[in-house]
């Protein structure tokens, strides 16, 4: 448990600066984080569920918190950045929300596809905790996919006309270019950087040193 919350207590503030700095406005940061903490709930509801028919690694929960967070954030920044370029260009708030959810919709789709297949291997290695990476990933990878497509169009057509637009120099000037790229990667692998802490922490603990 306190490798769990040292992780997040890690991810959660890069991940917050890094979406702070790249929208620009504490409403569209917040949105991400708000679908990564319910994908991170409804995966820990539906590991306790399973728990009670099979046996699962206790490191499952510090996969499914970390995963869920970069994936939350990922799958969030296309649907609220693609919002963000359609009013820019003059679109309504529930036309936006609605084109951006079905132009970023297939991609997430694809990704979470992806993902879940990749890590659905796992279970054919007879290796208790790689199943259990196997079980939590494919929850995880699922609820996250969920969530941004369902969430986040909702959150935007209620409360959209308080995130800002695209600025409308960006594209026009390579450092803005550079400059956003370099703010997404880093709201992108915040947590990416606290699943390697992590695993440093953790990993001792499942092999201890023999006497």
């Amino acid at each position: 448990r306190g490798d769990l919350v040292r992780g997040e207590l890690l991810a959660a503030p890069l991940t917050l600066i890094g979406l702070l700095l790249l929208f620009r406005g504490w409403r569209a940061a917040l949105l991400p984080l708000l679908v990564a903490a319910l994908t991170v709930l409804a995966t820990f509801a539906g590991l306790h569920l399973i728990g009670r028919f099979t046996t699962l690694s206790v490191f499952s929960l510090n996969f499914s918190s970390l995963l869920g967070l970069g994936l939350s954030v990922d799958y969030c920044l296309l649907v609220v950045a693609r919002f963000r370029e359609e009013r820019e260009a003059g679109a309504e708030v529930r036309a936006a929300a609605t084109q951006a959810a079905r132009t970023a919709g297939p991609t997430v789709v694809a990704s979470a596809a992806t993902v879940a297949l990749c890590l659905a291997a796992l279970l054919a290695f007879p290796v208790p905790y790689l199943r259990s990476f196997a079980v939590a990933g494919v929850l995880v990878v699922t609820t996250a996919a969920v969530g941004t497509l369902t969430v986040v169009p909702a959150a935007l057509m209620a409360a959209g006309h308080r995130i800002a637009p695209a600025p409308s120099t960006l594209g026009e000037d390579a450092d803005d270019v550079a400059a956003a790229e370099h703010l997404q990667c880093l709201a992108q692998r915040g947590a990416v950087t606290a699943v390697l802490v992590d695993g440093d922490l953790t990993g001792p603990a499942e092999h201890p040193p023999e006497e």
